[in-house]
């Protein structure tokens, strides 16, 4: 949970979030790959669909911070939707 307070008001914002990965720096300790992301979160989206669940996955963030990245990946490091 990250909590945010706005200066001109003291309102406080409260996010809260299933996951956040950092691919940041690949040689980190924290850095997960695509194969990784795919296992913890595209995996169960695809068997809850072909079980006949209605599914979605939303990607938000800033520009340039990895969104189209992740969801399509590269030849050498498919995406979720490639996988």
């Amino acid at each position: 949970e990250l909590l945010l307070t706005r200066s001109e008001n003291n309102k406080v914002n409260r996010f809260r979030y299933d996951n956040v990965f950092d691919s940041h720096d690949p040689e980190s300790d924290n850095c997960i790959d695509q194969k990784t992301v795919f296992e913890m979160i595209g995996l169960g989206i695809c068997e809850s669909a072909v079980r006949g669940f209605n599914t979605s996955l939303f990607a938000y963030g800033q520009t340039g911070s990895g969104k189209t990245h992740s969801m399509t990946g590269s030849k050498q490091d498919p995406g979720l939707i490639r996988r």
